[in-house]
This record gives structure tokens, sequence and C-alpha cells, in this order.
């Protein structure tokens, strides 16, 4: 290490001990409130991302949901005996199962 990198990592000869000690810890402070910002910056992207995928995969199964009920309406239009059979031994099952 060179004289002037020594002078530089020393402090000077009359410096106080609670001035080093204060400089330190403001030292200190500085690092922790640098890395509790790096933190709450990836929290915060990580919280908007989470969002933004709630709300695609909200989206995706209301539109599931709408083609659901648009291939019940075609099925129920194509084959209504079918259908009335499907829903009156639905009904008789679930009536079955909650009088348990």
């Amino acid at each position: 290490m060179d004289q002037k990198a020594k002078a530089e990592a020393s402090p000077p000869p009359d410096e106080r001990v609670t001035d080093r000690a204060a400089r330190s810890a403001h030292e200190t402070i500085d690092r922790v409130a640098e890395h509790a910002r790096s933190t709450e910056d990836r929290l915060r992207d990580s919280a908007s991302h989470a969002g933004e995928q709630a709300r695609a995969t909200a989206d995706q199964v209301r539109e599931r949901g709408r083609e659901y009920g648009d291939d019940i309406q075609r099925f129920v239009v194509a084959r209504p005996l079918t259908a009335l059979g499907i829903a009156f031994a639905a009904g008789w099952l679930i009536s079955r199962l909650g009088s348990r």
C-alpha cells in the first residue's frame, strides 16, 4: 500500500475516539440504509409482478368460464333431452348426498 492510500485509510492522529466511532456508525448506517432501499425496491418489483400475474390469471379464469358457459349452451340447444337427463341425475345425486 502506498503512502497516499495509507494516509486516506488511517484516521488523522488528532481525531478523537468518539469522532471515529461516530464516523464509523454513520458509514454503517449508510450501508444498512442502502441495503434496505435495495431490498424495498426488490420487494416492490416482486409485489407488482405478483399482482400482474394474479390479474392475468383472473382474466384467464373468466374467459374459460365464458367458454364453458358457451359450450354448455350449445350442448343444451343441440341435445335438450340429454341435457335434461343430466340435470335431473345431477339434482338427484346432490339431493341424496345432502340428505345424509
